[in-house]
């Protein structure tokens, strides 16, 4: 691959929990082996962009704590791994997957077309997290990136800053959010040069104002872009 001109690998983990990836998405291998193959990548000069899954379904209800958990470990899996950037997403079950049948046949989701959320910055569908665990995880998937870019805020992050629920910890999550996956994309991952510095701001303002209207509640099911502006008469 590399003498192919491969600078950048796209690759799922999923869950750093090995017994989850096994049972849930089915997927059999040891976080070690993930870590060696990761670091020969990065021998050989190839970036990863890694994608984890949050929001898996529990063994029961009682145990989503250990989930929450689990999307922590995936902070410091990525690092002992070299991953260069780090997508996250959470897990929103679709009708006629395997996954689906798993969290209705446990109780824990069973879809409303009117509620559905096309955003993958929702909060948790599922009904076995609680408002709590549901803020944290969605602190996570905004922080995350920042703490696997630099791991010396990790522990800070998944301690203490992922445990904030304000409003301004919220809106300035989302902004570090976009910033540090804007940052690393380009950086790492689809190295462009911007020949353009004006054009290449415009494009970041217009990307950041579509995340803002991807998290809005009124806004989530139908805006994927903003809209455009009514002609004045």
């Amino acid at each position: 691959m590399q003498a192919a001109g491969c600078v950048s690998l796209n690759i799922s983990i999923d869950t750093a929990n090995r017994e989850v990836r096994k049972r849930v998405v089915h997927k059999n291998f040891s976080n070690e082996e993930i870590s060696e193959n990761f670091r020969l990548l990065r021998r050989r000069k190839i970036n990863v962009f890694n994608n984890m899954i949050f929001g898996l379904p529990p063994t029961s209800a009682e145990l989503s704590h250990t989930i929450i958990q689990d999307d922590k470990d995936a902070i410091d899996l990525e690092i002992k791994a070299g991953v260069r950037f780090s997508s996250r997403s959470i897990l929103i079950p679709y009708p006629g997957t395997e996954i689906y049948k798993y969290c209705e046949e446990r109780g824990y989701y069973v879809m409303n077309v009117d509620e559905f959320g096309e955003s993958l910055l929702e909060r948790s569908p599922l009904n076995c997290f609680d408002d709590e665990q549901n803020d944290v995880m969605k602190n996570l998937l905004y922080l995350s990136g920042l703490a696997v870019w630099q791991p010396w805020l990790a522990l800070f992050i998944k301690k203490y800053a992922v445990h904030w629920r304000n409003r301004f910890a919220k809106k300035l999550y989302l902004a570090i959010y976009y910033v540090v996956k804007v940052y690393t994309l380009k950086k790492y991952i689809y190295t462009i040069k911007i020949k353009n510095p004006w054009r290449g701001l415009k494009d970041f303002i217009k990307g950041f104002r579509i995340e803002v209207f991807r998290t809005l509640p009124e806004m989530r099911k139908t805006v994927t872009y903003p809209a455009p502006r009514p002609k004045q008469k």
